[in-house]
């Protein structure tokens, strides 16, 4: 006995309408993903283990791992940096823009940000 329409819910229509339209190729894909997962998480935990233990490895692990965790803190700082100057470029645009504001004022500004990145 099939359920009114009403009582199914949005979800199932659109899983409904994505395995009508890609049935099959959903269906690998999802399997082939968690046999991978699963593969990964078997064979990478054994090779992440083994690299940090074994003393020929030791120092390039522990110092390759600071070096990646470094470049991950200063590239997070430097796009808070963009994004800083990006809301007031922007913002001093709009205020241009309405006339509250000069646009010399946004050359000055494009000009500080070419000089900040040629210097670094």
């Amino acid at each position: 006995m099939d359920a009114p329409s009403s009582y199914v819910s949005p979800v199932l229509r659109s899983l409904n309408g994505l395995l009508e339209t890609y049935g099959l190729q959903l269906i690998l894909a999802f399997t082939l993903a968690l046999a991978f997962s699963i593969f990964l998480r078997k064979t990478n935990a054994v090779i992440f283990t083994e690299f940090f233990r074994t003393k020929e490895w030791r120092w390039y692990a522990y110092i390759g791992g600071l070096a990646i965790l470094f470049s991950l803190w200063y590239q997070v700082g430097l796009s808070v940096q963009f994004n800083a100057w990006y809301k007031e470029f922007y913002d001093l645009m709009g205020e241009a823009r309405t006339g509250k504001r000069a646009i010399g004022e946004v050359w000055v500004n494009i000009r500080w940000f070419k000089e900040g990145a040629r210097a670094s």
